[in-house]
């Protein structure tokens, strides 16, 4: 049936469904993103990121040690055979890293305490620990 010069009728409904799909398929997409951004731990703009490494040589892979940082408080522990401990909850500041349970016939190169600075220039910071044993 031709009334005004367009076909009515499935032609026109198939349409209207196919823009529905669209902005179904759009929405579940926008939804699908916004899981994806929540889904990681996001860093908060005034803290700073630690990441400490720790390598052993002389056969003692059966080690572990613990990583604390001053004044935060904030303690971990690693594993001698290529150990990371990671934190993102560093504040601006100066701050001081240890590296504990080091045993009397083990000797870390640099010494096991580090001082660290996390400000708005330098927000992430690596440090790594080489110790070893004889």
């Amino acid at each position: 049936m031709v009334s005004d010069g367009r076909i009515h009728g499935y032609h026109g409904n198939r349409m209207r469904a196919g823009r529905s799909l669209v902005g179904v398929l759009a929405v579940a997409m926008l939804h699908a993103a916004a899981g994806c951004a929540t889904g990681t731990r996001q860093q908060r703009p005034d803290q700073g990121s630690l990441t400490v490494g720790v390598t052993t040589t002389g056969g003692r892979s059966d080690l572990k040690f613990g990583v604390v940082i001053e004044p935060v408080g904030i303690a971990g522990t690693l594993k001698a055979d290529a150990g990371v401990f990671t934190t993102d909850a560093i504040p601006p500041g100066e701050h001081v890293v240890r590296l504990t349970g080091v045993p009397a016939t083990c000797q870390v190169d640099g010494g096991a305490t580090r001082t660290i600075v996390i400000s708005d220039e330098r927000r992430f910071v690596v440090l790594r620990f080489d110790v070893r044993c004889g």
